[in-house]
């Protein structure tokens, strides 16, 4: 099953890749753009697991092609919303379409029996500190978000030129962004896989609706500008306090 998720993988990459320079490129800033490039990424990282036999692969498959869906659910509403304005109802099956590798990638991978390597009952017998390693990438996964989300309200006061910042944003921030929604999604798969860990768990519905108030500010237009940046703040204080909660005090005593 592995190989067949990576084969659909490569087959859609022109999509994701050749988006992704168009994103670097400055021609569109869509983020339904961006979150195709996660989700694609989300398939590579996945069928890579499953080909290990790692039970991480099929979670991480999983999340990805159920995320896919919901944003092809969410932009066909939108699309129907519109009013089909400047498009056909041939369109409609198109978009429909689009969406069926996704279910039957989720439903055929929600079948497979979790490898015996990752099953659950070996954490009672194995040692605490097995998992340790685990539960640090977890982690360093959301210092990482939670770096660039406190950075970059910084950067704007930075004393340089408008061309400047363009520049450095063509450079170093829409790889920086695309690298960090990666790091996040990778970070959310892993803390599924350590349920039993509540501020991983935290984390994750902290980004995943940091993400959703984003949209409905920025897409949806449905949530005020200061009430987006107060969740924002919120939401980030959130995230490092629980990484440092782990890096200074947790990670020593154990589970």
């Amino acid at each position: 099953m592995g190989y067949a998720v990576l084969l659909y993988a490569v087959v859609v990459s022109p999509g994701p890749l050749l988006g992704s320079l168009q994103f670097i490129s400055g021609q569109t800033a869509s983020i339904w753009l961006v979150l195709d490039v996660v989700f694609w990424l989300g398939l590579v990282g996945g069928s890579v697991g499953l080909i290990r036999g790692r039970a991480w692969g099929r979670l991480a498959v999983m999340v990805a092609a159920a995320a896919s869906i919901a944003s092809g659910v969410i932009g066909l509403a939108a699309f129907w919303d519109s009013g089909l304005k400047g498009h056909s109802e041939s369109s409609v099956p198109g978009v429909v379409l689009e969406m069926l590798p996704s279910v039957v990638i989720l439903l055929a991978v929600f079948r497979l029996r979790t490898p015996q390597i990752d099953q659950p009952r070996s954490a009672s017998s194995a040692p605490a500190s097995a998992f340790q390693p685990l539960r640090d990438l977890t982690y360093a996964c959301f210092a990482w978000v939670a770096i660039v989300l406190g950075a970059a309200p910084l950067l704007e006061f930075l004393p340089i030129d408008a061309t400047t910042g363009q520049v450095l944003s063509m450079v170093f921030g829409i790889p920086l962004t695309l690298a960090t929604l990666a790091v996040g999604l990778a970070g959310i798969v892993l803390s599924v896989v350590q349920w039993r860990e509540w501020p991983l768990q935290a984390m994750s519905g902290l980004l995943v609706s940091l993400l959703l108030v984003f949209l409905m500010a920025d897409e949806w237009k449905v949530v005020s500008g200061p009430l987006a940046r107060g969740w924002y703040i919120a939401a980030t204080l959130g995230v490092v306090s629980l990484c440092v909660r782990w890096f200074a005090f947790a990670r020593n005593k154990g589970p």
